[in-house]
């Protein structure tokens, strides 16, 4: 019996020293309406999100195949269905064009007059560092 107590006065002090580091709730700083109610955040108050729409252009033997966000399309019109609907959306989600070496320049060309039709507002080529290097003029 002496054992039992001796474990349950060693649990009560263990409880006693762990909670004294803690702030009492009544000193926390809040902010509460005067009438008591507290009301949530309407979802449709925030702004949305921003997504970045990755076009990534790759030339394959039966064409020019466009990976968008992970999704490969073959079929052109579908993509731009697809363009137009999230342009819809929100047309301040900027597009990355990621074209590889031997894509035809239409297909470049046709994309990028999609994604301005659709109504995107920022439409921007992606580079490797190598090729900004090489481009730059020399001081």
């Amino acid at each position: 019996m002496t054992p039992m107590i001796d474990v349950v006065f060693l649990l009560l002090i263990f409880f006693v020293v762990s909670a004294a580091g803690q702030p009492r709730e009544e000193l926390l700083p809040t902010e509460l309406p005067p009438d008591g109610a507290v009301t949530a955040a309407n979802p449709a108050d925030r702004p949305p999100q921003q997504l970045d729409i990755w076009l990534k252009l790759r030339a394959e033997p039966t064409g020019t195949v466009v990976n968008m966000n992970g999704t490969d399309y073959s079929d052109l019109s579908f993509l731009k269905q697809q363009l137009s609907t999230l342009a819809e959306l929100d047309p301040t989600n900027p597009v990355v064009l990621d074209v590889d070496n031997g894509v035809p320049y239409g297909d470049v060309v046709d994309i990028y007059d999609t994604c301005t039709a659709a109504g995107f507002e920022r439409i921007e080529f992606a580079m490797e560092l190598d090729d900004i290097a090489a481009t730059a003029p020399a001081p």
